[in-house]
């Protein structure tokens, strides 16, 4: 209602409805319509006024080739007329955008151009030319031409709406006509309702006006199309998600097939065209006059925003929907010819791209400014030189253009608030000078700040790289998973320098899995790694290790169990694969019997042979020294028996004495099915596992989730339960 404090529509302001044909002798619509006066006194079927039509009182069918607007039996034409016309303070139906005040000389005039017959043929491009020759300077297209998969506009339809949009107002040479109201046409057109994104024409022509739709939630209407090419978001209603009620009211013919009614609800891009056409109908009644362009008001439509962000309000939808909401009483607003606040440029580099952070600018007039002008060129440039720069994209490019520059929409937001923006598609590796002008939607300009930065190509690393030499030995290799990061998110591919030094590489992802082994003299080395991005930049990464002698005996993780009958002739292991020490060098081997009487163990170069003397239990402690002085323990529990009698015991033994990850249980013949309970020293059971030897009767139990301490082992089976004592340790 604040728009219409300012005007609500003159009669001097004609707008074309492009549609199906509208029914003149409406209750709210016989006022609003132009009236050809010099054929409706004239003659029948005499061209009075000569413009080539004849009797086209209200406007003309082109699509049946005859003046009969009101006979079409499709009532969508005449709903659209009513959102922009219908006439207000009448005490009947609604209330158009542009229906006056309630007296004679308010309110817009409107020509209805029927270019959509009754079996949708369509014949628009002449409606153009005739709406621009018979004084019409806005055309509302509530259609869309048949969909085009490769978004292509007919020359005949883009000749005809140039006409339109450059004579509208004007005489044959594009000077304003004495009276009109504006020079030039706009043209207002449906986005479309399929909820595509493709481009569809008339809308997508970039002169036009293209209208997406919203409902009474501020959200967008479930079937209206969107894209880039989309200008604005009008009210077209959406009551199947966002309200019962939500839907457009509006002037209908009444007929058998609507049980008479003059007004009914409808939805679509078709009913939010004309909500903008009527917005700009306004504009044009209060604005209007000698030196107004149809710029002018395209600029004031554009900028006239409801305080929403729309791409807050559809997140799924962001940048497709348009500038924002259309709001009637901004498009009337005043320009108070106050400038923005300038602001000040803050820069994130990435390989071809330029992130860029700003504050929104405040204004006095208007709160803030909508529209940020980023210069940019690798040359510095001062701000005398703004002047020059040329539109990023434009094919206009000679030695003088290099300075470009991007006009960005904030849209709706505050002043003070951050806003980011990409600047795409530059170079790698270049300096760039920047700079920003806050625009307001008046096009008052800031003073500009500068900033500079250069793009970079940041090869990957490794984020987890040691930061101390490794410790290689002779005793097991080393191995590490390095985590690369690719910070610019290009692909990547890496290889091994030298990997015959005693390196191996597995890739998984972005983890690298690296094995080294001391393959080489005591010393200082380092392994390379070769990374190559996409864009063929590379790097290497060194991983320094030492080779050191092994100063400790080092002690396999699982001890070897196996079992003898006293009978039984002397065994030989051999005992390399027990060892990790470099193969190639010569090795010296040792072993300790832990009690005598049960087995004689003997060495004999690499070999450990075992002899079984009684029944028992017997640790075989075997140990190797190779040529650096580097050792190894390697445990061997020997098992000697005869056949199982009722006095064999049901568990040997277990070790180690100090657990770590596993438990083994040495089992016997009765204790083969069994459970091992593991509780603290209070009591309470912390584990129970149903046990599973090996061929050996050897059980292991995983304990490395328990805390250090002390705890009490029981092992359950049918032939008893036996209990001890075990040690955790960290």
């Amino acid at each position: 209602f604040e728009a219409w404090k300012v005007t609500t529509g003159t009669p001097n302001v004609i707008v074309a409805v492009l549609d199906h044909g509208v029914y003149v002798t409406h209750e709210d619509l016989a006022d609003a319509m132009r009236v050809n006066v010099a054929e409706r006194d004239g003659l029948e079927d005499v061209d009075d006024d000569g413009n080539g039509y004849v009797d086209d009182v209200y406007g003309y069918n082109f699509a049946d080739g005859h003046p009969y607007v009101y006979e079409d039996t499709n009532d969508h034409g005449t709903h659209c007329a009513g959102i922009i016309g219908a006439r207000s303070n009448n005490g009947i139906g609604i209330a158009g955008i542009a229906g006056g005040n309630g007296t004679p000389e308010t309110g817009v005039r409107l020509m209805s151009c029927q270019c959509i017959g009754r079996n949708e043929e369509s014949n628009s491009a002449p409606a153009f030319v005739y709406a621009a020759d018979n004084g019409a300077v806005i055309a509302n297209c509530s259609w869309m031409l048949p969909l085009d998969p490769y978004e292509r506009l007919p020359g005949y339809l883009e000749d005809a709406m140039n006409y339109f949009i450059r004579f509208a107002g004007c005489d044959n040479e594009g000077n304003q006509l004495e009276g009109s109201p504006m020079k030039g046409g706009l043209i207002v057109a449906v986005a479309g309702n399929d909820g595509q994104t493709i481009k569809h024409y008339p809308a997508a022509y970039e002169p036009v006006i293209a209208v997406s739709s919203y409902g009474p939630q501020m959200k967008a209407a479930w079937y209206t199309c969107r894209g880039s090419w989309v200008d604005i978001c009008g009210p077209g209603g959406d009551a199947m998600y966002q309200g019962a009620n939500g839907d457009i009211l509006s002037a209908v013919k009444p007929s058998a097939n609507n049980a008479g009614e003059s007004y009914l609800t409808k939805f679509g891009t078709s009913q939010a065209s004309p909500y903008v056409a009527g917005i700009a109908a306004l504009v044009v009644s209060a604005k209007g006059g000698k030196g107004f362009t149809n710029e002018d008001c395209k600029a004031r439509i554009l900028n006239a925003l409801r305080p929403f962000d729309i791409n807050e309000q559809n997140p799924t939808l962001k940048n497709t929907l348009g500038r924002g909401y259309i709001d009637a009483a901004r498009a009337l607003d005043d320009n108070q010819h106050k400038r923005p606040a300038s602001t000040e440029l803050t820069l994130r580099t990435l390989y071809n791209q330029i992130i860029l952070s700003w504050k929104i600018s405040a204004d006095e007039d208007d709160g803030m400014a909508n529209t940020y002008r980023i210069y940019y060129s690798e040359k510095a440039f001062a701000a005398t030189d703004l002047a020059q720069a040329i539109p990023a994209g434009s094919s206009n490019v000679s030695a003088a253009s290099e300075l470009r520059y991007i006009e960005v929409f904030t849209g709706v937001r505050k002043a003070g608030e951050t806003y980011t923006f990409t600047l795409d598609r530059l170079k790698v590796n270049q300096h760039y000078y920047l700079a920003i002008m806050p625009v307001d939607r008046w096009g008052l300009t800031a003073d500009p700040a500068f900033a500079e930065g250069s793009t970079e190509n940041k090869l990957p690393y490794i984020e987890n790289l040691p930061t101390e030499p490794l410790q290689v030995s002779n005793l097991k290799p080393t191995e590490l998973d390095l985590t690369v990061v690719e910070s610019d998110g290009h692909q990547w591919v890496c290889t091994l320098v030298n990997e015959d030094l005693g390196y191996t590489m597995q890739r998984e992802g972005n983890v690298l899995h690296l094995i080294i082994r001391a393959v080489r003299p005591l010393g200082e080395y380092a392994a390379e790694i070769l990374f190559r991005d996409e864009l063929g930049a590379e790097t290497t990464v060194q991983i320094p290790y030492v080779i050191v002698a092994a100063t400790t005996d080092d002690t396999s993780d699982k001890p070897v169990t196996f079992t003898m009958l006293t009978t039984d002739l002397p065994l030989g292991i051999a005992l390399s694969p027990y060892f990790s020490l470099a193969q190639d060098q010569q090795v010296a081997y040792t072993c300790e019997v832990s009690e005598g009487g049960i087995a004689r163990a003997e060495v004999f170069q690499d070999m450990l042979k075992v002899t079984p003397l009684a029944p028992g239990i017997v640790r075989l402690t075997v140990r190797a020294t190779d040529a650096h002085n580097n050792r190894q323990q390697q445990q061997f529990t020997l098992r000697v028996t005869e056949m199982a009698t009722a006095e064999e015991p049901f568990v040997y033994s277990t070790y180690p004495s100090l657990l770590r990850d596993l438990l083994y249980i040495q089992l016997s013949e009765k204790s083969r099915e069994s459970q091992a309970v593991i509780r603290s020293t209070s009591g309470r059971e912390v584990l129970r596992v149903d046990l599973k030897p090996d061929e050996n009767l050897v059980a292991t139990v995983q304990v490395g989730r328990l805390a250090p301490g002390v705890y009490k082992l029981e092992v359950v089976s049918s032939a008893g339960t036996y209990k001890q004592t075990i040690m955790k340790g960290a």
